[in-house]
């Protein structure tokens, strides 16, 4: 008799360290699932996040401290080149948009009239007018502008200087645009 109540005694003891024992392994299993799920979230959180906050506020307005020279070109008269130059001092006038985006009205203050002819073979062009409205988005120090959903320029900015490059095409029949040298766009505020 006690050899019977002796067995159920062993027996209640390993069931009682194998569940001991499995709930270990439950417990370390649950806190690895627990640690795959946190990583997943934020690498998924900080790879989708693909701006960056502005480094400062463009709201203002912004002029060119010197006129820029602007060129006219066109694929009129055979192949695609400039044909024209004038110089330009201009502002932009800059309110918020949403959160990664800026409205800029463009406005002209002065240029050079009568516009400079490089090709004398081609002198045609489409004058540019004024204010021009585009959009900028904003990421980090960098400005990328669009005009009608097109990207025209792209820009870095300090806390006070945007410097950059415009170059707008437009090829309805032929094509013509407007256009700077590499990183000669600079506006101040």
């Amino acid at each position: 008799m006690r050899l019977i109540i002796h067995i159920p005694c062993s027996i209640l003891f390993l069931c009682i360290v194998n569940e001991i024992f499995c709930m270990r392994k439950v417990v370390f299993v649950l806190a690895i699932i627990g640690i795959s799920v946190i990583l997943v979230v934020a690498c998924k959180k900080s790879s989708s996040d693909s701006t960056l906050s502005p480094a400062r506020s463009l709201v203002g307005t912004w002029k060119t401290p010197s006129p820029t020279t602007f060129y006219y070109s066109t694929d009129f008269c055979s192949t695609y080149e400039r044909v024209a130059s004038f110089s330009l001092s201009s502002q932009w006038v800059i309110t918020a948009g949403n959160s990664d985006t800026v409205n800029i009205e463009w406005d002209e203050i002065s240029a050079t009239s009568p516009v400079s002819i490089i090709s004398p073979s081609c002198n045609y062009y489409v004058p540019w007018v004024f204010p021009t409205f585009l959009v900028g988005v904003v990421s980090s120090s960098q400005l990328t502008v669009y005009n009608n959903n097109v990207n025209v320029g792209s820009f870095s900015f300090t806390t006070n200087n945007i410097t950059g490059t415009y170059n707008e095409d437009d090829c309805d029949i032929y094509c013509s645009g407007i256009n700077t040298n590499s990183k000669t766009f600079i506006l101040t505020n």
